[in-house]
């Protein structure tokens, strides 16, 4: 690319996040075909995606605005939109560039060239078929919790989207997008949720169905345009801004019996010591290496704190996620805790690292893997389980959605039934072992056990998506993962463990309870001085200092983890190491 080409990009790149001033002559509002038009400039070589989003005003008159997706722009102004025939040409005077365009008989495209510079560039402005891009918000029927979807276009002119929960403060990617044909479908795979829905483009609006577990809730969507359609910033103020206080490494290694390869992140005190160091095990579903949920990155922030502390860390992404290889939707716990066990023999390798000292930090599910691995290796010299679980995890999801049905209203006969419903589909897993004909077996197991149920505990139950068994709780219920964890009993691991353990857990955890887990883990554990067992007050599944422990409030707190939680973690690492 020569150096005249590399100005112009620069050039364009500046100017395209400044408001846009389109100079054409008065326009009546059919005159113009309205919707969202998208186009792709090539310049040196460089890809510049632009999209146009145009609608009508109070007053019927267009109006429009701009996304540059190479500089994560949105909503630009457009200050005027004219035609004049089947001409189009939109000006951007404080960059003296103009664009102009043909628009073609079917409506379909505009062909056109961008001028800036004295240079030309073609530039080809196609409308979608569906004007589904921009903000969406609604709230599920029958619950407090408010969703919005951002549907965008990335740099390679692929749909994207992020789901954000409670006004829109944190965003979690979503999968299986789709948004062909006037439907919207997508999926959250580390939380169970799937959603299917119809865009009706003259209401404005998208309704559909979203569904986690065995719960089913009517949600529409609403576009949100001009000033709500602004996105409250994080606050995060636990996240660590660079420069770092300590070195950086991003690694790749490699789980062999697997055949895989995992990526994360090493962070080392700086120094030449021999340092204690911690691999950190993430909860269930996909997590990249910073276990990034509800827009907060734990593993992040409690790496940080370690590191700063005189402890290094290791942290990567789980298999098939982010940057690691392999497939996620295959794997069990089993799985995860082989990964696990390369990521330490990756960990002995390594300069500065005290190699008799090396530890696991598991959150829960971690909590889970970090017993199996370290009971079935010599590497391991201590273990913290961050709301760990100590009992099966039938007892969990039975437990689990009791809680869930509780705090969404139901009266206690309500709410037992529904654990019920639970209880039964896990035997229905655990007594199908080769999963044949599974699907069925799940179908007939929920349809019968409804079907006893009273008239007014179904009436209450249909409130919160009761009736019949979603497609994603079958999918769930039939995955490798499901059908072991069912299954797996913590202290057949827990009891073997002749090393120091900690076990943590907040009391206002709804997701998994302190008192009953951290009984179980403390029952099942050898008496050692070393040991340390504590229930946090006032702290929820993700060891914030929370108000009703609930997931909805996650995001709505600025804390990521309570101060007092890395301490105490710090400091027994600290001495259970003699550092």
């Amino acid at each position: 690319m020569n150096i005249k080409n590399v100005k112009i990009i620069q050039h364009i790149m500046k100017v395209i996040l400044i408001p846009l001033v389109l100079m054409i002559n008065p326009v009546y509002a059919d005159d113009f075909p309205i919707g969202t038009w998208q186009g792709e400039m090539s310049v040196g070589g460089n890809k510049i995606p632009l999209i146009f989003h145009i609608s009508l005003n109070n007053d019927n008159q267009p109006k429009a605005v701009m996304d540059s997706p190479a500089q994560g722009a949105k909503d630009i102004p457009v200050k005027k939109v004219s035609v004049d025939g089947n001409k189009v040409t939109l000006e951007v005077a404080v960059a003296n560039a103009t664009f102009e365009g043909m628009l073609e008989k079917n409506s379909t495209m505009i062909k056109g060239n961008w001028q800036q510079s004295g240079q030309t560039f073609p530039l080809i402005l196609v409308k979608m078929s569906d004007d589904i891009t921009g903000l969406w918000r609604g709230k599920l029927q029958g619950a407090s919790t408010e969703l919005s979807i951002e549907i965008s276009m990335n740099s390679k002119n692929e749909t994207i989207a992020f789901l954000s929960p409670n006004g829109g403060i944190s965003k979690v990617v979503v999968a299986a997008l789709k948004t062909k044909q006037g439907q919207l479908s997508f999926e959250v795979p580390a939380e169970g949720v799937s959603y299917m829905g119809r865009y009706n483009k003259e209401a404005g609006h998208i309704s559909g169905t979203f569904s986690q577990g065995e719960r089913e809730f009517t949600l529409n969507f609403l576009k949100v345009v001009g000033e709500e359609a602004k996105q409250v910033k994080l606050n995060r103020p636990q996240h660590p801004v660079k420069p770092y206080r300590y070195n950086v490494k991003e690694v790749i290694f490699q789980n062999k019996q697997a055949g895989i390869e995992l990526a994360g992140t090493l962070t080392t005190p700086k120094g030449t010591d021999s340092y204690p160091a911690v691999v950190l095990i993430s909860g269930s579903g996909p997590q990249d290496r910073d276990q990034t949920f509800m827009g907060h990155k734990t593993f992040l922030v409690l790496a940080d704190h370690l590191t700063k502390s005189g402890i290094a860390v290791l942290r990567f992404d789980d298999r098939g996620f982010a940057k690691s290889t392999g497939d996620f939707a295959s794997a069990s716990s089993v799985d995860f805790a082989s990964d696990v066990n390369a990521a330490v023999q990756f960990l002995k390798q390594q300069a500065n690292i005290d190699k008799t000292n090396i530890g696991l930090i598991g959150h829960s599910e971690g909590g889970l893997i970090a017993p199996m691995v370290a009971s079935q290796s010599k590497d391991i010299a201590f273990i913290t389980l961050m709301a760990g679980p100590g009992i099966s995890g039938n007892e969990i999801a039975i437990a689990q959605i009791k809680t869930i049905l509780s705090v969404n209203g139901l009266s206690e006969p309500a709410a037992e039934a529904g654990s019920n419903i639970t209880r039964q589909l896990n035997l229905t897993v655990k007594h199908n072992k080769q999963a044949k004909n599974l699907a069925s077996q799940l179908t007939t197991t929920y349809q019968q056990a409804w079907l006893a149920l009273p008239k007014d505990i179904q009436a209450e139950l249909k409130q919160v998506g009761g009736g019949k068994i979603s497609q994603a709780r079958i999918n769930s219920l039939s995955s490798p993962w499901s059908r072991y964890f069912l299954s797996h009993q913590p202290k057949e691991y827990i009891a073997k463990l002749l090393i120091p353990v900690m076990a943590l857990h907040g009391n206002k955890d709804v997701q998994m309870s302190a008192s009953t887990n951290l009984q179980a883990i403390k029952q099942a554990l050898k008496p050692s001085k070393h040991n340390l067992i504590i229930e946090m007050a006032g702290l929820n599944h993700l060891f914030q200092t929370a108000n009703t422990g609930f997931m909805s409030e996650y995001a709505t707190l600025s804390e990521t983890i309570a101060p007092e939680v890395l301490k105490k973690i710090t400091q027994w690492i600290l001495k259970v190491t003699d550092k």
